[in-house]
This record gives structure tokens, sequence and C-alpha cells, in this order.
């Protein structure tokens, strides 16, 4: 099916199959990377700063090693205990789990067209692991 898909794409002039679904569906790859350029240039100067500023509150607080990716939760959190004496268990209670959910799933069905479905799975190992299907309105397909 893969091969199928691209070389109908590269029939009607595209390099890939998903070439031709986001330039239906949306915009043209070039659009998109242009955004996502653009993006990177505004966000990556604010990324580097705060990355920068994590990294003095971490030392501040007495860690002697260089951040890595999994430390960044821990001192994010604990920065904005510092510096807005807010912890994450008094901020989740204002954004319980289920509405936050049913937002999503309906912003995502306005910006899409898709309705989000819950699905039971025998691949679930515990209670709180849910599994979710995006159908199409429009198809009723996937």
């Amino acid at each position: 099916l893969l091969q199928v898909r691209r070389r109908l794409a590269n029939v009607v002039g595209y390099a890939t199959h998903a070439d031709v679904m986001f330039t239906r569906a949306m915009a043209s790859p070039k659009q998109a990377y242009g955004l996502l350029s653009k993006l990177r240039q505004e966000a990556l100067p604010v990324a580097r700063y705060e990355a920068e500023e994590l990294r003095k509150f971490a030392k501040s607080q007495g860690a002697t090693y260089e951040l890595d990716v999994y430390d960044l939760d821990f001192w994010r959190e604990r920065l904005m205990e510092e510096s807005l004496g807010l912890k994450e268990e008094y901020i989740r209670q204002f954004f319980p789990l289920d509405a936050v959910l049913e937002g999503l799933f309906h912003l995502l069905g306005e910006l899409f067209d898709v309705e989000v479905r819950e699905e039971q799975n025998e691949l679930s190992w515990a209670k709180d692991v849910h599994f979710y299907r995006l159908v199409n309105r429009s198809t009723g397909g996937p």
C-alpha cells in the first residue's frame, strides 16, 4: 500500500503520499515548512533564554551537574514554586482531567473534523490507561 501511494503521488507530481494529503487538507509543504521555520526563529531564542535561566536556578540551588532532558521537569517545578509560590498539585485542581480531555476533543473536532471515541483495548495495563480512535466525521473512517 505504501509503495502504491508513493507511485501515485509521483504520478501527480509529489514526492510522497503525505505531500499529496497535506496539500489537499491544508497548505503546501513549502508553506508548512515556512511556518515551522518562522516558529523556530521566534521560539528558539526564548527557549534558549529559559533553559539558561533554569540552569542558573538549578546551580543556585546546589546542582553541581549539567542539566539533562530528564532533569528539566524537576527544576521547572522547583523554579515555579520559588518564583510564583505555586505547586503543580495546586494548579492541577483547576484542570481536572475529564474537563481537559473534553476541551481537547472538542478542539480536535472543530479543527480537523474528527470525533474522538474511547475504545476498550486488551493492551490496557492499568485502569487509568485509555485508548482513543479518531474518526473522520465526514466519512466515518479513520
